[in-house]
């Protein structure tokens, strides 16, 4: 996704108080792909918003920080990845690092990594993905409170999910179903069901049954999240 906004929003909350700032991006050129995420830095109290900016025909990216609280930019010369395949969709904030698919460009070869970048210390660091999934299309994502991994092959989406975070032998095909899109992205267990979304709609998937069906989320109470299942079994899958 070409970054079309020119400003990011920097917002002040207090009991007296509330404010809106704008920081000034430098919109990218037609020769550029970027990508970023946005979370919050528990080790300094603050909010981070990173930038990865890929040109085409490099074997590097450059990254770039900008810490809300303080106003200022970080930027880290020539990380050794190029991100033009997932640009279109922001970093994942799972265990203080933001994660994108990408591809390692090592001095003697490249290979498709998921990268993850710790916001606190500024760590990048490869998490080896399932070899099984070296040459399918593929898109990173969290199930719940672990690092996922959607595959496909032909009609069928599989889903992958790194039982211990940063083990390679620990990913595990936890499900698979029957799709040709592979814009789903799982977001949570529940009942051994599993919560998802694609697009504007969400639904429930069991795995057990092979049953794909519409849900939606509300929340009756605080911190009291429900899904509700609609009876119709969704036929025609995206």
């Amino acid at each position: 996704m070409q970054v079309r906004m020119q400003a990011l929003a920097r917002y002040y909350a207090s009991s007296s108080k509330r404010r809106y700032n704008a920081v000034q991006l430098d919109h990218p050129s037609p020769y550029e792909a970027v990508t970023y995420g946005f979370g919050y830095d528990s080790s300094v109290d603050d909010y981070k918003f990173v930038r990865i900016v890929y040109r085409e025909n490099c074997n590097h990216s450059q990254l770039e920080v900008y810490t809300l609280g303080s106003g200022l930019w970080k930027t880290i010369e020539e990380i050794p990845y190029t991100f033009s395949e997932t640009t279109d969709r922001p970093g994942l904030l799972l265990n203080g690092a933001f994660h994108w698919l990408c591809t390692a460009e090592k001095t003697s070869s490249s290979s498709e990594v998921i990268v993850s970048f710790d916001i606190s210390n500024a760590r990048l660091i490869d998490v080896s993905i399932p070899e099984e999934t070296t040459k399918q299309e593929k898109l990173v994502g969290v199930l719940t409170d672990y690092l996922c991994l959607l595959s496909s092959t032909r009609s069928r989406i599989h889903v992958w999910v790194m039982m211990d975070y940063g083990v390679k032998d620990s990913w595990d095909k936890l499900f698979n179903f029957e799709s040709y899109n592979l814009e789903w992205s799982p977001l949570w267990i529940q009942n051994s069901e599993i919560f998802m979304a694609a697009k504007n709609e969400s639904f429930s998937y069991d795995p057990k049954k092979d049953i794909l069906r519409y849900a939606f989320v509300f929340a009756p109470a605080k911190d009291n999240l429900r899904l509700e299942k609609q009876t119709t079994r969704v036929f025609v899958i995206m």
